[in-house]
């Protein structure tokens, strides 16, 4: 409805546009803050985002209204349906920020609201799933150790958690148990958003300091990996994936080549390749995963594709 009034206004009076589009920003971004709103399908995730695209774009600015409903963590992460709405509210504005804004300007508005990067590390999203909601004071960061986070820093790892929890669910929570067929899907659909907004901010050069700052990121095993998601983990989770999501694994893969991962070891694991030794046993070359499962006709083409897939990517064809 409001897309429809929004058109209506942009046709006859600008001055209208601009005050309503204001007035609907200041209503919906803090409902996304609160996960107030029922973003709950692939199909109402495109209709925020098309709200958002007819919106004027002044109502949108400073963008701090949008970074303070992004960077929040949601009440509960016991519940799927609570983290699909907060998972998709950062979604709309992450869509909005990289095609409207700067990145001079976001990681600006960053330094300047303080904004840690241990918002969502990985004592806060496992005492989130247990439902408990408050921070014990031991885990607050000072203001000191807040200001050594680089704001580009900030918004990588909080990007890389998001991907971690939504790996972590899709891996491991039962289907028709823990979430509906419904549920599993749109998580499905969630995570390959992020992953192509994080493949575009990579490869559009506009976002060279966030770029530059995720890549140190994904290639650093440094202290970090008790509070957040190591790229051994994340790797770990996606190549669980291989045999029945296909086309995430393929995402991710593209994600490693843009950050020059190369590590033999993962590249040898989506591609396939048999281990030297196995070549030259004399034991049949066969696929051990094709026993497993049970000569699953699905899952045989799944690992094809990724095969296939990563290879053409690793090519860079």
């Amino acid at each position: 409805m409001f897309i429809l009034v929004l058109q209506q206004c942009h046709r006859e009076n600008e001055e209208k546009w601009k005050r309503l589009s204001r007035q609907v920003a200041d209503i919906i971004l803090p409902m996304l803050a609160k996960q107030q709103m029922q973003i709950d399908s692939h199909e109402a995730l495109g209709i925020l985002n098309t709200l958002f695209e007819i919106l004027a774009p002044s109502a949108l600015r400073p963008v701090d209204m949008l970074l303070r409903s992004m960077f929040v963590t949601p009440s509960t992460m016991a519940s799927v349906s609570t983290v699909q709405l907060w998972v998709s509210g950062i979604l709309a504005i992450l869509r909005v920020l990289i095609s409207q804004s700067t990145e001079d300007i976001v990681l600006s508005r960053i330094q300047e609201l303080s904004f840690s990067p241990y918002l969502i590390s990985c004592e806060t999203i496992q005492r989130l799933r247990n439902g408990e909601n408050k921070a014990p004071p031991a885990q607050e960061i000072t203001t000191d150790e807040q200001d050594r986070f680089l704001p580009e820093e900030t918004f990588s790892r909080f990007l890389i958690q998001l991907v971690g929890i939504l790996l972590e669910d899709i891996a491991s929570k039962q289907l028709n148990v823990e979430m509906s067929e419904q549920q599993h899907t749109f998580y499905c659909q969630e995570l390959g958003t992020l992953l192509m907004c994080l493949i575009h901010t990579f490869k559009s050069g506009m976002f060279r300091r966030i770029t530059a700052a995720a890549t140190k990121l994904f290639t650093e095993s440094g202290p970090h990996g008790l509070h957040f998601y190591t790229l051994e983990r994340l790797n770990d989770l996606v190549k669980s994936m291989i045999a029945t999501h296909p086309s995430l694994v393929l995402l991710w893969c593209q994600i490693l080549l843009l950050v020059n991962y190369t590590n033999s070891t993962w590249w040898s694991e989506v591609h396939q390749t048999p281990k030297r030794q196995k070549l030259l046993s004399s034991q049949p070359s066969g696929d051990p995963h094709e026993e497993e499962d049970g000569g699953s006709k699905l899952s045989i083409c799944n690992r094809e594709i990724v095969r296939k897939g990563s290879l053409i990517l690793f090519c860079d064809y």
